[in-house]
């Protein structure tokens, strides 16, 4: 069945205050974010409000006064804005880094599909300049936070779910994905900089973090239930990449989430034969991206959250994106570059749904010696 939607491009620029109260009066002018993003009722207590505040005071500077701004746009108090009260949204995503010495051009790469139900997504490419931070580009999600991004320095980040999806409770209090994936665009640099802030930040929901700079730094940063693990690449690895899905990779993590969606693994194994012709262009990853599951990496089962929303091809070195909205060529693939002008615009996406296999939420063990978990190599 067909779908549409609209995506939009938008810029932001100004303090964080300006910049909410700028997002404010676009959420305010589009009924289907208004409705996501504010609530008539008081969803969170004060107190919890308070704590919430403080979190993001320390790890997410700057924040606060945003959904201040965002408030007081739309005229309600800060407690309705449910960013603050948000449950984990658990996208089903499939990613990579490359080294430069696998890529046609000698380039560093992050490229990546975000799965996920249509109706929940916020449909916005944006350019982030707030004073006194990094000036980032990537997607939005809750309008405040980033599902990925590479910001002026030349470092990427891009997030996908560990199971299980369905959780209502975090065994720790801290922030979710999209706001780990802002803070970091903000306010690091390199892979270096950037785990050693996610060391320090608490982190509430279960995701692997994919990381990479324009010298050629790969890192995944795996989050279970508040315990952490990572792997940095060394440059001379002759593997030259990592990737991810929605399973585990890092035996600690393993230890701790022992099993995987059945699709999550062919999605690492699929990638294996796309990297088997080297070195490896950007019409491949093109072709990884947009070919429909079990060939490729692009989902269809919108019905079960499954469906790919946007796929994304980020240019370390050149600070660009490419980035093709539904997952389908008809919808044209987009260049954006972090050093130009991103001016507010809209157009129509089309999307196809399918129905959900028998299978689909079929689930497996994971072994360390199964050659679909062989990515990236053990820590």
């Amino acid at each position: 069945m067909e779908q549409k939607f609209v995506s939009h491009c938008t810029e932001l620029k100004g303090s964080h205050y300006a910049i909410g109260y700028q997002l404010g009066l676009l959420v305010h002018s589009l009924a289907p974010l208004r409705e996501r993003l504010l609530s008539e009722s008081r969803p969170i207590s004060e107190r919890k409000l308070k704590r919430l505040k403080d979190i993001f005071r320390s790890y997410c500077p700057g924040l606060n006064e945003e959904l201040q701004g965002f408030s007081d746009a739309n005229e309600i108090c800060s407690s309705q804005v449910l960013y603050y009260a948000a449950s984990c949204i658990s996208p089903g995503c499939s990613q990579l880094v490359l080294s430069p010495k696998l890529t046609e051009n000698g380039h560093v790469y992050l490229a990546r599909n975000y799965d996920y139900f249509p109706e929940m997504d916020d449909w916005v490419l944006c350019r982030t300049m707030v004073k006194g931070r990094y000036a980032h580009l990537g997607t939005n999600i809750m309008q405040f936070g980033r599902g990925e991004g590479i910001n002026e320095h030349g470092l990427a980040i891009g997030c996908s779910a560990l199971p299980p999806f369905d959780k209502k409770e975090f065994a720790v209090e801290g922030l979710q994905f999209w706001a780990v994936t802002r803070t970091i665009l903000e306010n690091t640099k390199n892979v270096e900089e950037a785990l050693c802030r996610m060391k320090e930040i608490p982190i509430a929901c279960n995701a692997n973090f994919l990381l990479a700079d324009k010298d050629g730094e790969l890192a995944i940063f795996e989050s279970f239930e508040g315990r952490k693990a990572f792997f940095r690449m060394e440059r001379e690895n002759p593997e030259g990449f990592l990737a991810a899905a929605n399973h585990a990779h890092l035996d600690a993590i393993i230890r701790l989430s022992p099993f995987a969606m059945k699709h999550s693994v062919q999605r690492m194994r699929i990638l294996r034969s796309y990297l088997e012709k080297k070195p490896v262009s950007s019409d491949r990853l093109r072709s990884l991206l947009l070919t429909d599951f079990p060939d490729g990496w692009k989902m269809s089962y919108y019905p079960c959250s499954f469906g790919t929303l946007k796929s994304m091809i980020f240019d370390l070195n050149e600070a660009s994106l490419e980035i093709c909205w539904g997952g389908l060529s008809e919808n044209r693939w987009e260049r954006h570059f972090l050093r130009e002008e991103l001016p507010d615009s809209e157009r129509e996406i089309k999307i196809i749904d399918r129905p959900c296999p028998e299978d689909f939420s079929e689930s497996v063990r994971l072994s360390p010696k199964d050659e679909g978990f062989s990515l990236p190599p053990r820590s």
